[in-house]
């Protein structure tokens, strides 16, 4: 005559620990003293009996347990926030859904890492021209620091816009309040950048940029220094070459671009 496994045993154990915890109001460390404990027990006397158990009833179990684990509320939050949150959020869910759980977190971590290696690929720029003292200034501020998959792109922004009439000598302005740090190929394409518009007899500026940032482009070429100001406005920048009356300092904001990438 064959054993009957004692599931019913198995099933009035782990009804003990809604009891204990209800009773311990879920705040104090007795009620996870005895869940630990009622799991180590079930864990070292009945695992063997886990066989036994019908699948259905298992994924039952798991269902069950994880039903409340999925947060549905999130969708309309993050409808209202960021709709472009909802791309990774709905990738990892099908992807958990219809191959695995594993795979389905990787497939979620890659469309959000893709989506970062984009923003910082194609950084935003805002970019004005301005008229200060008489003199024409195009200020080009990035939302972020410069690393090299922005290189090309930041130097295709900055030239599109800083190209004028022959005679037009516009001063360029990088505003590096934003720009934590560079690195070797972006201080490549700056420098190359520079040489550029000194060929178009146009001048540059570095204003207000991170020393750290001042440091990488001055160890690739320490000519570079010279470009580099620091000031709490524009009026700084001239300041040897502004009249005593400042009452003709003229700010006129003609044009505001800005080159979003969203």
């Amino acid at each position: 005559m064959t054993r009957r496994p004692p599931t019913m045993h198995c099933s009035q154990l782990f009804l003990l620990l809604r009891p204990v915890k209800c009773s311990a109001s879920g705040t104090v460390r007795a009620a996870n003293t005895s869940d630990g404990l009622l799991l180590l027990l079930t864990l070292g006397f009945m695992t063997k009996f886990i066989s036994y158990i019908p699948k259905a009833s298992l994924a039952a179990l798991i269902i069950s347990a994880m039903f409340f684990m999925v947060e549905y509320e999130m969708v309309p939050k993050l409808w209202k926030t960021r709709k472009l949150d909802l791309i990774p959020f709905i990738a990892t869910f099908f992807g958990c859904l219809f191959i695995s759980l594993d795979y389905g977190i990787v497939v979620g971590i890659l469309v959000n890492v893709s989506f970062i290696l984009y923003k910082s690929a194609r950084p935003d720029t805002h970019i004005k021209r301005l008229k200060i003292n008489g003199r024409e200034m195009l200020v080009a501020r990035p939302d972020q620091g410069l690393v090299f998959p922005a290189a090309e792109f930041f130097r295709q922004v900055i030239h599109s816009n800083a190209c004028f009439d022959e005679g037009d000598r516009v001063t360029l302005v990088l505003d590096g309040t934003h720009i934590a740090a560079v690195d070797f190929t972006m201080a490549t394409n700056l420098k190359s950048l520079i040489e550029d518009l000194e060929l178009r007899k146009q001048s540059f500026i570095f204003w207000n940029w991170r020393r750290s940032a001042e440091k990488t482009c001055c160890a690739l070429d320490p000519a570079m220094g010279r470009y580099f100001r620091y000031g709490t406005a524009l009026n700084d920048l001239f300041q040897d070459k502004i009249e005593e009356d400042s009452s003709s300092t003229e700010y006129s904001n003609a044009s505001t671009i800005v080159i979003s990438t969203e």
